[in-house]
């Protein structure tokens, strides 16, 4: 459910691009490749378990979040991630 508020709040906002990479029983959705990290202005975790593969958004900006903002409150959480981006 995360995933889709994320997802349909960029849809609806222009110069946004997001991907979400899911982590739970059956592995690893949609996983995020390094140069997608690289590329990447901000990184959003939003969990409430530790999450795999850490170690690849080392000197990123990290948007530490409930898995339930984005579910409660979708614009909130990216106008926090592009504040976060632009500091």
């Amino acid at each position: 459910m995360a995933t889709e508020a994320l997802e349909k709040t960029v849809s609806n906002t222009n110069g946004l691009e997001i991907k979400v990479e899911q982590q739970g029983a059956m592995g690893i959705i949609n996983k995020i490749e390094q140069n997608e990290v690289n590329a990447a202005d901000v990184v959003i975790i939003a969990a409430d378990k530790n999450v795999d593969g850490m170690n690849r958004f080392k000197n990123k900006k990290i948007l530490n979040i409930s898995v339930s903002k984005p579910i409660k409150d979708p614009k909130k959480v990216l106008q926090d991630a592009i504040n976060l981006a632009n500091n």
